[in-house]
């Protein structure tokens, strides 16, 4: 393999020797072979056009999960009963409320107000 003079890297191999590749003047006067001066370039373009390496991934962060209840403490939360907000509620939802949870049949004639009243009195 062909190697530029120490003082000038840059320096291209030619078949009367070694060039400066902006003015063409010879630095070097030494024969080439096409052979070499091909292997030389197929070489050093492959140097050149061959891609970088990708950097590393950076490692994700690492979060620390919020301690799970126990088991006790899923089954307490499961077992107490959500408070249930009337006022968001329709007319016809308090009435299926009232008699699907409760049991309990409302008069749906009567005010919304009047029905949670009514509800609340019964359970």
């Amino acid at each position: 393999m062909l190697k530029p003079p120490a003082k000038r890297q840059d320096a291209v191999p030619t078949l009367r020797g070694w060039e400066d590749p902006r003015t063409g003047e010879i630095l070097v006067s030494r024969k080439h072979s096409e052979r070499q001066i091909v292997e030389y370039f197929n070489y050093h373009n492959m140097q050149r056009s061959a891609p970088a390496p990708a950097p590393a991934p950076a490692p994700e962060p690492i979060i620390e999960a919020d301690p799970t209840p126990e088991v006790g403490a899923e089954a307490e939360m499961l077992t107490e009963a959500d408070p249930v907000d009337y006022s968001v509620m329709t007319k016809a939802d308090l009435a299926d409320h009232a008699a699907l949870e409760h049991g309990i049949e409302l008069d749906t004639s009567m005010t919304k107000s009047a029905m949670i009243r009514d509800l609340e009195s019964q359970i």
